[in-house]
């Protein structure tokens, strides 16, 4: 029963060190959520949010490596989505 439990302990451990990191995450998360954006209401509230999650995270950024190569291609992406929905006025046709 003890070798069990170690057991699960350890693979708690390597599963939980072996995600992204949590910017990573936030980025694409963004990237997700304004290129979903029609207008710019939408793309505002999206970006609102990210930079409040940046605030709350800022000690997470990743600084290189693959990391910060995922991150900086999220947050340019979602950046060319919420430019393109920005220009769309909600309701207007």
């Amino acid at each position: 029963m003890n070798k069990l439990v170690l057991a699960c302990v350890v693979v708690g451990v390597f599963a939980a060190g072996c995600g992204k990191n949590k910017m990573v995450e936030i980025a694409q998360q963004y990237e997700k959520d304004a290129c979903a954006c029609k207008d710019a209401t939408c793309a505002s509230n999206v970006s609102l949010k990210f930079t409040q999650d940046m605030s709350a995270n800022a000690s997470s950024v990743p600084t290189g490596g693959g990391d910060a190569e995922s991150y900086s291609k999220a947050v340019s992406a979602a950046t060319q989505c919420v430019t393109k929905a920005s220009s769309v006025v909600p309701g207007a046709k």
